[in-house]
């Protein structure tokens, strides 16, 4: 499976964007709070159907509606996963009949079609670990590090 792009709509700092993704390594850089672990936390949302906190803090302060589009390719075919904070959740294909709406059939479809190895109950237990856990074993194996980390390893 391929991420293709992640579009966040009224989610966190965001307003309205789309980051788009190449084959092979992708790297995300910024400051400090500027949406960086957003873009992660949006793609758990959207494929385990994981937050570390509340929808309602998932949500840009102010807005009435967000929703969160990944789009994948699998074997050739694109795969457009929208999942709406507090509502709707679809699996649309681009070049396939594929037209699912509702979060337990969109769920079990992704967790059939990408993550076969694992049944639905399994799929998000990996993100239900306490978030400093997750963070500390997730993040360098995306490498992602914090400036820090960047920091300590130039004087090494």
């Amino acid at each position: 499976m391929l991420i293709k792009s992640v579009e966040l709509k009224n989610i966190k700092s965001y307003t309205h964007e789309t980051i788009e993704f190449k084959e092979g390594i992708n790297g995300i850089c910024g400051l400090n709070g500027h949406g960086k672990t957003t873009i992660l936390e949006a793609i758990g949302f959207v494929l385990f159907d994981y937050l570390p906190y509340s929808e309602k803090d998932f949500k840009r302060r102010g807005e009435n509606s967000a929703y969160v589009t990944v789009e994948v390719l699998e074997n050739g075919a694109t795969y457009r996963l929208t999942k709406k904070l507090g509502g709707e959740f679809t699996v649309r294909g681009k070049d396939t009949n594929i037209n699912i709406t509702g979060k337990k059939d969109a769920l079990a479809w992704i967790a059939h079609n990408f993550f076969p190895f694992s049944n639905l109950d399994e799929l998000p237990g990996y993100l239900k670990m306490p978030s400093e856990y997750l963070r500390a074993c997730s993040l360098p194996l995306l490498c992602i590090h914090r400036q820090r980390d960047k920091k300590h390893l130039m004087r090494s």
